[in-house]
């Protein structure tokens, strides 16, 4: 499998997104008795699931990253598929110096898709 095959499949077997964090006021256990560990729990989901709760103390760019993992994730792996086809294309008409081959070497361990 190639580097970005992996990926790919891990990103294809996650929950579909939008993603989005929901913030709620949420008693937690032990309040009544006096213990600080009541908390605005953020919750992680899509149209249809309820993908985790994160904790109150997770930072707004903690959960900027995580709303946006798979949005950006499906973007980079576009970007590189775009590059390797372009290197690809620009190669086919290249010479044979050490950066072509360089180039090459490094198309023949990747699979362009």
């Amino acid at each position: 499998m190639s580097d970005l095959k992996e990926i790919k499949a891990r990103l294809d077997a996650a929950s579909p997104g939008p993603w989005r964090a929901l913030v709620g006021l949420k008693q937690r256990a032990g309040a009544e008795m006096g213990y600080s560990n009541c908390g605005v729990p953020m919750v992680l989901s899509n149209n249809e699931y309820v993908l985790g709760e994160l904790s109150a103390w997770t930072s707004d760019g903690d959960r900027a990253l995580i709303v946006n993992a798979r949005a950006d994730i499906e973007r980079l792996l576009n970007e590189v598929d775009y590059l390797r086809e372009h290197l690809a294309a620009v190669l086919a008409g290249a010479g044979n110096d050490q950066l072509c081959i360089d180039a090459r070497a490094y198309l023949a361990r990747t699979e362009v898709s």
